[in-house]
């Protein structure tokens, strides 16, 4: 516990931010010439955005997606007594020692987190090279050993909503076809989900704000979004569902300090 004695060090501002690594993925490849032409017929809604080939040998090209980061919260060391970390203890002890892994975010009467930001944050597929900024909170002084995002419904608060789909009260909507090995023609695919799913994701090496202000980002893997999915099999519920099991799996979080 820290000396009572002690001046109190300054708060500061903890940003939470979202990034992709496209390594393995294709991005925005050619329509003509590769079958990408024989899907649905929408025009430029059906150019894909990104292509990439599962673990299980399925080809995707998806042309339209959307996803809703509910939450982000960092969470403090397990030594951490200060009083202010109290709340934040509760929520790792929760997910760590229960097992919460799959979530209704943001529902339920659990206590809420100093740290904790309700972003209900759209995320436009069309745009995974461009690092965004989520939002901020400002934080006494802690040692931090993680983020803690949830995947969830978007609700009205939700600062940017697409036109072109309806996404309040949606977590995912992900679009665009899939062949398997050998074949020639393509299976327009559309996956919607309303689940929530989140997990606790730790830095390297934990991070003390009494270095200064914080920059945590939640860095996907795009090459892994639709692992483990073989749609000529599987419900287009459970290829949802498991299209954010693979975004919430493939985290990796990335501390920086934040420069004024």
């Amino acid at each position: 516990m820290a000396d009572a004695g002690a001046p109190a060090l300054p708060p500061q501002e903890v940003h939470y931010r979202l990034a992709w690594n496209t390594d393995g993925v294709t991005l925005a490849p050619p329509a003509a010439g590769d079958g990408a032409s024989d899907a649905s017929g929408d025009g430029a809604a059906d150019t894909p955005i990104f292509a990439l080939t599962n673990d299980l040998g399925v080809a995707f090209e998806v042309t339209r997606g959307w996803l809703v980061s509910y939450s982000f919260e960092a969470t403090v060391c397990p030594a951490d007594t200060t009083r202010a970390s109290v709340l934040q203890r509760v929520w790792v002890q929760l997910v760590e020692n229960v097992g919460v892994r799959s979530v209704w975010a943001g529902h339920g009467s659990l206590p809420v987190s100093p740290a904790q930001l309700r972003a209900s944050y759209v995320e436009d597929l069309r745009d995974v090279m461009k690092p965004a900024e989520v939002g901020a909170v400002v934080l006494p002084h802690h040692r931090l050993y993680g983020l803690h995002l949830r995947l969830g419904r978007a609700d009205d608060r939700a600062p940017a909503l697409p036109t072109e789909v309806d996404m309040l009260r949606q977590t995912l909507h992900l679009q665009g076809r899939w062949r398997t090995l050998g074949q020639t023609t393509w299976t327009p695919f559309t996956w919607r989900t309303a689940v929530g799913w989140g997990e606790v994701h730790t830095l390297a090496a934990p991070h003390d704000t009494a270095w200064g202000g914080l920059e945590l980002s939640a860095r996907r893997t795009l090459a892994s979004l639709v692992d483990h999915i073989d749609p000529s099999v599987m419900t287009e519920a459970n290829a949802a569902r498991q299209v954010l099991e693979n975004v919430v799996a493939g985290v990796r979080v990335e501390a920086t300090p934040h420069l004024h």
